[in-house]
């Protein structure tokens, strides 16, 4: 089980992980090849699932230890990145900018 401040920090890291992959210009060509892979970079609450699924398993990040380890792993990924997903969601409504054109 995971304590509450290392669980932040991941939860920060992955955030964090998720807004570099989708704002790097390094990987607009690979985000390119395939309209699913567009997909998958436009939205932050799927590309994070994939960067908490990671990050889950480099850490051996178990959210209650009532599950398998594969099942642990899922359970990680999805309420962090769901998690995540709010928190920038209530960040872009407070302090975002919408142009009106």
């Amino acid at each position: 089980m995971i304590e509450a401040s290392s669980y932040l920090q991941l939860l920060l890291l992955g955030c964090l992980l998720t807004w570099l992959l989708q704002t790097n210009g390094l990987l607009k060509p690979v985000w390119a090849l395939h309209p699913k892979l567009e997909e998958l970079a436009d939205c932050d609450l799927c590309l994070g699932f994939w960067v908490y699924l990671v990050i889950g398993l480099l850490a051996g990040a178990e959210l209650t230890g009532l599950l398998p380890w594969w099942a642990a792993l899922v359970e990680y990924a999805a309420v962090s990145s769901f998690l995540a997903h709010l928190l920038r969601m209530g960040w872009m409504s407070k302090f975002g900018v919408t142009i009106l054109e």
